[in-house]
C-alpha cells in the first residue's frame, strides 16, 4: 500500500500541472517517493533520509532537478551494496543562498572516471546541448527537453560540486567544481569516506521563483472558474 500510495504522490508532482517551477518542498517530497520506490525495487539495499530546513521549503525548484542525480547514487553507487547503503538528501538556506546536497557511500569515482563520465560525456554533452539551443529558446524550455539529464542542474545552480572517493584501493579523493555550467575545474580533494556527494548552490532566481510561484498559487486557486 506505501508503494501505491508513493507512486501515485510521484506522479501527481511529477506532472504539476506543466509547471516547470515547483517549491522545494515538492521537490523533495517527489525525490521522497522516488526513493522509496527505488528502495523496494532494489530489495532494501540502500536507506534514506530526506532533510531540509524549514526556512527553504517554500522557495522555488526547478521540477525533477534531483530525481537524476539521485538516480545516478542508485544505479552507479548502490549495485553493489549489501543493505548497508546509504542516500543522504538535504536541502539548506547557507547565507540567503538554496543549497541542495545528495550524500551517498556508495563506489564513488577514482579521478579517471570523473573525467570519462562527468567531464568528457555528460558536460560535454550539456555544452553541445546549450549550444544547439542557445537562440532558440528560454530556460524553461531547455529545462523541459534537458530535464532528465544529469547538467539540467546547471539550469538553476550558480556552482555545482562533487566531491568523491571511490572504492578502489590507493584512490585519492576528486573534488569537481564548476561555475554557470560552461567551465569545469578538477582537482585532489578531502573526502575521507568512500562514496560521492552532488551539491547545487541555486541562484538569486529562486527566491524570484518563489514569488512567481506563490501568486500563481493564488491565481489558479480563487480565478479558476
Amino acid at each position: 500500500m506505501q508503494i501505491v500510495t508513493a507512486l501515485g504522490r510521484f506522479f501527481r508532482i511529477s506532472l504539476s500541472r506543466g509547471r516547470s517551477i515547483i517549491p522545494v518542498k515538492d521537490e523533495l517530497e517527489h525525490v521522497r517517493n522516488y526513493l522509496m520506490i527505488q528502495q523496494n525495487r532494489f530489495k532494501n539495499k540502500f536507506t534514506y533520509r530526506v532533510e531540509a530546513d524549514d526556512a527553504v521549503l517554500p522557495m522555488a525548484s526547478v521540477k525533477l532537478i534531483l530525481q537524476p542525480i539521485v538516480e545516478n547514487a542508485i544505479y552507479h553507487g548502490m549495485e553493489f551494496m549489501d543493505g548497508d547503503g546509504e542516500i543522504l538528501v538535504k536541502a539548506e538556506l547557507k547565507d540567503g543562498c538554496t543549497v541542495m546536497t545528495v550524500r551517498d557511500n556508495g563506489l564513488g569515482m577514482t579521478e579517471d572516471e570523473v573525467d570519462e563520465y562527468i567531464n568528457q560525456i555528460a558536460f560535454s554533452g550539456a555544452k553541445d546541448f546549450l549550444e544547439k539551443y542557445k537562440d532558440k529558446a528560454n530556460d524553461d524550455q531547455i529545462i523541459g527537453h534537458f530535464g532528465l539529464g544529469f547538467y539540467s542542474a546547471f539550469m538553476v545552480a550558480d556552482r555545482v560540486t562533487i566531491d568523491t572517493l571511490s572504492y578502489k584501493p590507493e584512490s585519492i579523493p576528486v573534488h569537481w567544481e564548476s561555475d554557470g555550467g560552461v567551465e569545469f575545474e578538477m582537482r585532489d580533494g578531502d573526502r575521507q569516506e568512500r562514496g560521492t556527494t552532488v551539491t547545487l548552490y541555486l541562484n538569486d532566481d529562486s527566491a524570484e521563483f518563489a514569488n512567481e510561484y506563490r501568486a500563481r498559487e493564488i491565481l489558479d486557486k480563487y480565478c479558476s472558474f
